[in-house]
């Protein structure tokens, strides 16, 4: 539909219809709200071969006669699919692909170590390493040597109140490595009947590095409620001797 602002509006409809390949079957109808009504059919036809085009159609227009028209075409443009060598990119039967994000096998260690080869990317391996022990769970991702062994164990002291500081517990993790990884992940418990004896909240829960004397600025997750505890998760926390403590 077509309304030019200095015209009568126009309308047209058409269709193509191809039966096979090279041909295509064309018509049409248009109207225009005028004086004398301008109005006709259309017809064509159009044939495709070896890159070359050629089209005619007619258009009748009442009093203004029969209108031909005809083109002749082709292209120059080269084929942009290239040629494949299918048997570069079909694998050998019982060739290993690795296969990005897939985890290959897990291992668990004398000392419960979970040690889990990640495909990382292709030929590009890291592992996951976790622990767990008495609600405690630790675990990171880093590159292993050959004939490397990781054993980890965490021990924790008993809560006490010192002042107006209730210590949870003070931990210290042992490993193999000589620096927990950037990324190391801590997860633990808290008892809330311990909370409610002595009157601490979990908004007052800050973690102590042992060895600097200082708190450590770091965001404490809660992933769980449950009814007897909360689970905490520490992200980025690679020290080894830390304590847990609720400042009043």
């Amino acid at each position: 539909m077509s309304q030019p602002i200095d015209d009568f509006l126009a309308t047209s409809i058409g269709g193509e219809y191809s039966p096979i390949d090279m041909l295509k079957i064309r018509a049409g109808y248009q109207y225009r709200i005028s004086e004398d009504n301008l109005k006709g059919v259309s017809l064509g036809v159009g044939l495709r071969h070896n890159g070359f085009n050629f089209d005619y159609s007619i258009k009748p227009f009442n009093t203004l006669g029969i209108s031909h028209y005809i083109s002749f075409g082709t292209n120059f443009e080269k084929s942009i699919i290239p040629e494949i060598n299918l048997n570069k990119i079909i694998p050998k039967r019982n060739k290993k692909i690795d296969t990005v994000g897939v985890t290959e096998s897990s291992l668990v260690n004398s000392n419960g170590v979970v040690i889990e080869t990640v495909v990382a990317g292709l030929r590009n391996k890291s592992y996951r390493v976790e622990y767990s022990s008495d609600g405690l769970r630790i675990f990171f991702r880093m590159p292993i040597l050959k004939n490397q062994e990781i054993n980890i164990s965490i021990e924790k002291t008993e809560p006490q109140i010192i002042g107006s500081v209730a210590v949870y517990g003070s931990y210290k993790i042992a490993a193999t490595l000589d620096n927990l990884p950037a990324n190391t992940v801590f997860e633990f418990n808290i008892d809330k009947t311990w909370m409610e004896t002595n009157d601490v909240y979990i908004s007052q829960l800050k973690i102590f590095d042992d060895n600097t004397k200082k708190f450590i600025i770091q965001n404490v997750e809660m992933i769980s409620d449950a009814e007897a505890c909360y689970r905490i998760r520490v992200n980025n926390f690679p020290i080894k001797e830390f304590s847990v403590v609720f400042v009043k």
